[in-house]
């Protein structure tokens, strides 16, 4: 197991997205690079970087709540995970969580007021 939260503001690291986390951890943990067999459970749609980053660690599924139109790598139409050209292959399901989006527009919705 492993997990993760959002740093790249704390640690001035762009790099430091919540999968990018929570994969390092399960990593730790599991005292192996291969997920093999492992989920990752989002709030928020995978960036390409992430979605790469879940490929190369043998991620088996990816569960995400809500869309991100801009940065999101399916919406902006990287599908890396089904790309037969790989090595390895996942799937990534969108729960439509609606409890999701609105998770991620009140805790932005008061960040935004409080700067």
């Amino acid at each position: 197991m492993g997990r993760g939260y959002n740093l790249r503001e704390q640690k001035q690291d762009p790099l430091a997205h919540a999968e990018m986390i929570a994969i390092q951890d399960a990593a730790k943990n599991l005292g192996s690079w291969r997920l093999n067999g492992c989920a990752l459970f989002v709030t928020l749609e995978p960036c390409p970087m992430c979605l790469a980053a879940s490929q190369q660690a043998r991620v088996e599924t990816i569960y995400f709540g809500a869309l991100d139109p801009k940065g999101g790598a399916l919406s902006l139409g990287y599908r890396l995970h089904e790309d037969s050209r790989t090595n390895h292959r996942f799937s990534v399901n969108h729960v439509d969580d609606s409890r999701c989006s609105q998770i991620l527009k009140t805790f932005f919705g008061k960040k935004r007021k409080s700067d």
